[in-house]
């Protein structure tokens, strides 16, 4: 009997394990149906429905699956992003710090799941202008895409993006400029040296070194960034003179007045001849170069640029 017993008990083990398999492959099923619809909604445009629909896909998770495994931590990123990109973006933080902690404490982590998490709870801060609570997150997320995907990464690049912005808001300009520095680096590698996406990288940095009052050094980034764009669309395109008005500052701020004059000039002529003496960015120059005159001291010339200035924006004319 012991051996006909033992048989029978293996038949029925064998039998619990094929049923709970099943109902297993059954409720990844329904949890994924659930999910890829919730996903639709939401691009759909339909987000209130979408967040309701992956809740639901949520309680099936932790029903099925237990409450700390990754299809969780997944669905909740899913109802964080779809808060995130609401007006209700508040809600979605606590998600994102619970898919964070359940990748955290799986028992095999996986460092992309992790790495997004972070990038999001970062971004969210961001968004929320709470720089100093997203540091760390965007630092630790950024750790993770140069140990994973390599230091000149897209992903590399777009955590140091986050980071520099970051930095360049709350007003800690020295910690943002090593990465727009690098930032730069990894443009000039990916889409080489004279590449529009060069330039605004150059821009930047250029913005950060004159914000931590390192003239020099913004001046070489923004004479640089304005040679690429001059090279890229020709030395009297209009779209360039943003570019002259930045290396123009800085060079106001070294004392270098002959420079700035001679920049905002040329800027002037470019714009009287691709869009009309009465253009309003005409009289944004003319601006400018009152105020530079007004630093030089040479204030007769000063009122005639703030006359040409009020004259092309219908205002009165100072007195």
């Amino acid at each position: 009997m012991k051996p006909k017993n033992a048989i029978l008990t293996m038949m029925l083990t064998t039998s619990l394990a094929a049923n709970a398999a099943f109902a297993d492959e059954g409720d990844v099923a329904r949890w994924t149906a659930t999910h890829q619809a919730a996903i639709q909604l939401q691009h759909d445009g339909k987000t209130d429905e979408a967040i309701a629909t992956e809740q639901k896909a949520l309680d099936l998770a932790e029903k099925s699956f237990g409450a700390n495994d990754v299809r969780v931590a997944s669905t909740l990123f899913t109802i964080a992003s779809f808060y995130d990109n609401s007006p209700n973006s508040a809600k979605a933080e606590p998600l994102y710090k619970r898919a964070l902690e359940i990748h955290d404490k799986a028992a095999t982590p996986d460092q992309r799941e992790i790495g997004k998490d972070l990038l999001a709870l970062g971004s969210l801060y961001f968004k929320q202008q709470k720089y100093a609570e997203g540091e760390p997150y965007l630092k630790r997320a950024l750790d993770i895409a140069e140990k994973l995907y390599g230091i000149d990464s897209t992903n590399v690049l777009t955590c140091e993006t986050r980071l520099a912005l970051l930095y360049q808001l709350g007003n800690q300009d020295e910690k943002a400029v090593p990465h727009l520095q690098h930032i730069v680096e990894i443009r000039e590698k990916t889409a080489g040296p004279t590449d529009a996406q060069v330039a605004i990288a150059l821009t930047n940095l250029g913005s950060a070194y004159q914000m931590a009052h390192h003239g020099d050094k913004a001046e070489a980034a923004y004479k640089r960034a304005l040679e690429i764009q001059q090279k890229n669309l020709g030395a009297e395109d209009p779209s360039i003179v943003t570019s002259m008005d930045r290396l123009a500052s800085a060079y106001v701020e070294e004392k270098k007045f002959a420079d700035a004059e001679q920049l905002y000039s040329q800027a002037l002529k470019i714009q009287v001849k691709a869009l009309g003496e009465k253009n309003p960015d005409v009289a944004d120059t003319y601006t400018n170069l009152a105020r530079l005159y007004a630093t030089m001291g040479e204030l007769p010339r000063a009122k005639e640029m703030d006359k040409k200035a009020h004259e092309i924006r219908g205002l009165r004319n100072p007195e």
